[in-house]
């Protein structure tokens, strides 16, 4: 039970660093990386543990083809974002800063069905 309340913990600690990276003080560059590195620990985070799950039988394999696919939807939305940010740096003009805002948008929302999706998985590790 202790794991899975430190888990939770680290997950909503995730999420909740994403947000205030964003609401913090800062160029936009650091803001977009503090958001960009708040959403992959989160991610790397979750998906270890799931791992570690797996590994117990605890989640069985579905769940982790399913964790596995809104992964890749993370992972393609943080690559898009990636992109936008190197445009960003070498152009820096207002439509590559657009872009990326539009970006961090689609980043949040795979980030927010990614974990949607895998913590009914996580909360596993209380019931077991």
């Amino acid at each position: 039970m202790r794991r899975f309340q430190s888990i939770r913990a680290l997950v909503v600690l995730g999420v909740m660093l994403a947000l205030a990276a964003c609401a913090t003080s800062g160029s936009f560059t650091q803001n977009t990386y503090r958001a960009m590195s708040a959403a992959a620990s989160t991610y790397d985070a979750s998906m270890r543990s799931l791992a570690d799950l797996y590994d117990r039988g605890i989640v069985g394999d579905a769940e982790k083809e399913k964790a596995i696919l809104y992964g890749g939807y993370f992972w393609a939305a943080y690559q898009t974002t990636a992109e936008a940010m190197v445009a960003y740096m070498e152009g820096g003009s207002a439509t590559d800063q657009e872009r990326v805002t539009r970006a961090m948008v689609l980043l949040s929302e795979a980030l927010g069905k990614f974990m949607e999706i895998v913590q009914p998985m996580l909360q596993k590790e209380g019931e077991a």
